[in-house]
This record gives structure tokens, C-alpha cells and sequence, in this order.
């Protein structure tokens, strides 16, 4: 069974997958986390046609948390140093950070039923 942590990890997957996949943008899984990205989202081709740009891409590192982010202006969230440092450094992808938000209840999280598919809160 997988912990509750692994469950909001898998959960801030889905969330960008299904963003990113609702805009039109592939997300790919990154096999080897060396420089704090989980994913990347990447745009085929060029966003329009006057665009010189071909197949841009972010670099994301997701994370998810119990916290209430329309409680306050602003929230805090803790990043280790290393995961800090890499999402600052100068890339040819550019990194972000996407931070699920998710209700106290667990079982509030997700829920299902034959009408809709509903991940409660936002990123």
C-alpha cells in the first residue's frame, strides 16, 4: 500500500498531467531525478506560427501538501537547500515549482463516480 505521502506525490503527477494534457502540452515523466525535475511539459511544435521558437519545454518539480492556500495571501512551503538551489540555477529548460494544495480530509482529495472525476483544490 502506498504511504500518504507517496498518494500526494502521485496525486501532484496526475495534476500536472491532466493540466498540461487540457492545454494541449505533453508531460513526460523524468527517470532520473538529478536536478530536482519530476516532470517535463513540452509544447510539439511551435505555439504559433510566427513563432522561431520550436518545442519549447518547462522542467517541474512537483510537490503536494496539506495546506489551505485561500486561507492568507500567501502560503509557505519548505524546499530542501539542494531542490532550492536547482530550481534557481540558469537552464536551457526552465524550472517550476508546482505545489498541489490539498484539503485536511484525505478522503476530500479525490472522489469518483460514473458523472465526474473530481482532485479537490489547486496548484
Amino acid at each position: 500500500m502506498l504511504t500518504e505521502n507517496d498518494i500526494k506525490e502521485e496525486l501532484s503527477y496526475a495534476y500536472v498531467h491532466a493540466v498540461a494534457a487540457r492545454a494541449g502540452f505533453s508531460c513526460e515523466i523524468v527517470r532520473k531525478d538529478r536536478d530536482s525535475v519530476d516532470l517535463h511539459v513540452h509544447a510539439r511544435g511551435r505555439l504559433d506560427p510566427a513563432s522561431t521558437l520550436l518545442s519549447p519545454a518547462l522542467a517541474v518539480q512537483v510537490k503536494a501538501s496539506v495546506i489551505d492556500p485561500l486561507a492568507e495571501s500567501a502560503f509557505d512551503f519548505r524546499l530542501t537547500r539542494k531542490s532550492y538551489d536547482d530550481l534557481r540555477q540558469r537552464s536551457m529548460v526552465p524550472p517550476i515549482l508546482v505545489v498541489l494544495a490539498l484539503p485536511n480530509d484525505p478522503e476530500a482529495w479525490l472522489t469518483l463516480s460514473e458523472a465526474e472525476l473530481v482532485l479537490r483544490r489547486c496548484a
